[in-house]
């Protein structure tokens, strides 16, 4: 890893973002590029850079675009296999309630609620 005073790697921008609790990836910076939110990588070598001065505008256009990681709601196991949900919505497809269990790694579970109507008693009580 090459560092210098006025230079970061995309790999540090990343790793430094998400340890301040952004929500960022190197597929989000490419696309924030390709559209011209941010300006292009230094590239020196193989190495490709920032300025460390774009430090400051990636978390803003990160708090324009509420890119942040939440905190973990709950862990559901499947098979002894954990995933950290970060975000659970119910909705109705075909006719039948879903449960969309988001994890912290993008992906989501889907999950048919079988007593539905425990479900939305629970829901609107008082």
């Amino acid at each position: 890893m090459l560092y210098t005073a006025t230079t970061i790697e995309q790999d540090e921008t990343i790793e430094t973002l998400r340890g301040e609790g952004y929500d960022i990836s190197e597929r989000t910076l490419r696309h924030w590029r390709k559209i011209h939110i941010l300006p292009p990588l230094d590239r020196v070598g193989n190495e490709w850079f920032y300025p460390v001065t774009i430090l400051p505008e990636i978390r803003e256009i990160c708090i324009q675009r509420g890119r942040f990681i939440r905190e973990t709601l709950m862990v559901y196991t499947i098979e002894e296999i954990e995933f950290h949900l970060i975000k659970i919505e119910v909705r109705r497809i075909k006719g039948r309630l879903r449960f969309f269990l988001f994890e912290e790694g993008g992906g989501f579970i889907v999950k048919e609620i079988e007593r539905e109507q425990e479900i939305l008693d629970a829901f609107t009580r008082n």
